[in-house]
């Protein structure tokens, strides 16, 4: 709906406004009357302060943009890493965890059966980084590389590819034939989305709290209907 309300008289005496109301839903005018001049001027003020409300909403700019990269999973440890820049940060294989990064969290039993998962194919889901780039001397820049989103996945591949964890009752990485580690593991895609490379720390923030805070744990009553 919008108002069309011209001044009538001389000298910009508000006197005579006349207000004709349109709605778009009708295409054409729904009335057409005269009302008290402060009846009037009201409802044109708040015309006016609906259409200045309605032209300043805009969608953002997504903060999850860059390029989408498909990795295998060997391309965690193979190839050159990104390196700390500061002690609070964590290396995980080639990347760097945030300082403001919980620790891991998931079990034994969470870990393992992602990697048994991967066995399956059932796949790994993917993963977000901060692009890298580079000073003058050829080193990391602040934040390069960062490990937004795919901690504990990483971790539990971590955690098998050092042989610290079993799977399918006492199955170690270097009992896997070779053929084994390439065609069902280390080849395996493990897609990425890289950011261009961005050192604005509150967007990495936010990207992080938007990726995981919104999901809903599974209650204990959850899981009982499932194992029912």
């Amino acid at each position: 709906m919008y108002l069309d309300s011209p001044l009538r008289g001389s000298g910009g005496d508000a006197q005579g406004l006349d207000l004709t109301i349109y709605n778009s839903s009708s295409h054409g005018i729904l009335a057409h009357t005269y009302l008290p001049d402060y009846v009037r001027i009201h409802f044109f003020l708040v015309a006016q302060l609906l259409e200045i409300a309605m032209s300043s909403l805009a969608l953002p700019a997504p903060i999850l943009a860059g390029n989408q990269r498909s990795y295998s999973i060997s391309a965690l440890w193979e190839g050159t890493p990104a390196r700390t820049n500061v002690d609070q940060e964590r290396q995980l294989l080639n990347l760097v965890l945030p300082p403001w990064q919980r620790p891991p969290s998931w079990g034994l039993d969470q870990q393992v059966q992602f990697i048994e998962g991967i066995f399956l194919g059932l796949g790994t889901g993917y993963y977000v980084i901060n692009g890298r780039d580079y000073d003058d001397q050829g080193h990391d820049k602040p934040m390069s590389g960062w490990l937004i989103d795919g901690q504990q996945r990483i971790t539990a591949i971590a955690r098998f590819f050092h042989g610290e964890i079993s799977i399918f009752g006492g199955i170690f990485f270097q009992d896997l034939s070779l053929g084994d580690k390439r065609r069902r593991f280390n080849n395996l895609i493990f897609p990425c989305i890289e950011m261009d490379y961005t050192n604005d720390e509150k967007v990495l923030k936010e990207l992080y709290r938007r990726l995981n805070f919104s999901g809903t744990p599974h209650t204990e009553a959850d899981l009982e209907l499932l194992n029912a």
